[in-house]
């Protein structure tokens, strides 16, 4: 169990949530677990679900870049996603019901990936990750993010969360009324106007973000798990967002769980 907070909800009870390094690896509500394990998978369905080619990830933060790493501006090298992952991301603060990592990088850092190439960026920041369990009467999982701009430049960026939900059913799934089986491979972007609706039987949610797209993906109908990603953009089309030194910009998500009779 190294390396894993253990969050309690502070009023509701069977309301649990696990983070392993900043990822998010288990939310649990009256003992139905809604997050696919990628990340670090304990529990026999969750390497059934790695043996059927699901993700080996649950809740990635995909920074400065969302997607592939192609056509980024002069002096960036990084892989897909970013620098996220690679990073340490350091426990900064735990309550019963919260967790708070921060990770910080200097400008001009190599970083080593095991397997791939080196990453390095031309500018320097540092983002808080929260995850905490909410809600009085209904349990959510809320994920808080603040990107800083810790240097003396400017700098454009994407930002992504990538979280990874379990399903039994995946031809039955719906994310906002549509089919997943038609959004999910390779992927479909949705716009974002308040909360998508995740209809995923026994597993039923609404996603809140302030991000105004999302992603919907799975790696294959077998995996047992699919994604729904709340996005500034894919950055290979060009990067949405810009930060000026000493500014920070503020994003969050909230999922809240619900029944077929609401």
């Amino acid at each position: 169990m190294t390396n894993i907070n253990v969050l309690t909800h502070p009023s509701l009870e069977a309301v649990t949530a696990r983070v392993y390094r900043g990822q998010t690896i288990g939310f649990s509500v009256d003992g139905t677990e809604y997050i696919h394990a990628g990340a670090h998978p304990s529990t026999e369905e969750a390497h059934k679900r790695l043996e059927n080619g699901a993700w080996r990830g649950s809740d990635l933060v995909c920074f400065p870049i969302f997607g592939p790493a192609e056509n980024l501006p002069e002096g960036w090298e990084l892989n897909q996603h970013g620098m996220w992952r690679a990073v340490n991301n350091e426990l900064s603060g735990i309550t019963g019901s919260s967790a708070d990592f921060k990770q910080s990088y200097d400008a001009g850092t190599k970083i080593a990936v095991p397997g791939k190439p080196s990453m390095s960026l031309p500018f320097s920041y540092s983002l808080d990750k929260r995850v905490a369990l909410t809600g009085s009467e209904k349990p959510a999982l809320q994920t808080s993010l603040v990107v800083s701009n810790t240097g003396t430049t400017s700098f454009p960026y994407d930002l992504g969360l990538h979280p990874a939900f379990i399903t039994d059913d995946y031809e039955q799934v719906r994310i906002a009324g549509r089919e997943l089986s038609d959004l999910a491979t390779p992927h479909t972007m949705l716009d974002n106007d308040e909360y998508i609706d995740v209809q995923n039987p026994g597993r039923n949610a609404r996603l809140y973000s302030n991000f105004k797209k999302v992603i919907v993906w799975s790696p294959n109908a077998k995996s047992g798990m699919f994604c729904v990603e709340p996005v500034t953009g894919i950055s290979k089309d060009g990067l949405a967002k810009i930060i000026e030194p000493g500014e920070t910009h503020k994003y969050a998500s909230l999922l809240v769980p619900y029944s077929n009779s609401e």
